[in-house]
């Protein structure tokens, strides 16, 4: 649940069309392995929960080199 709520905020910084198929992708993989008795609820809460905070602190750390060194992030 971490790494896809990170990938998800990740997609939205940087291409927001496609982040909303990643947001759905990972709500149905999340609810999947709640389903499946994986996981329980707050488990995959608690991921996104960390996925969420990880993807924003370095997105707003790494963007601005990225957009200093690389053009096509522009």
């Amino acid at each position: 649940a971490t790494i896809f709520a990170a990938l998800t905020v990740s997609m939205f910084f940087f291409h927001k069309s496609r982040g909303w198929w990643f947001l759905l992708s990972a709500i149905a993989i999340g609810t999947a392995r709640v389903v499946a008795g994986v996981h329980y609820p707050i488990d995959i809460a608690a991921g996104y929960i960390v996925g969420v905070f990880s993807a924003c602190l370095v997105c707003l750390v790494i963007r601005p080199y990225m957009n200093k060194y690389f053009h096509f992030f522009e």
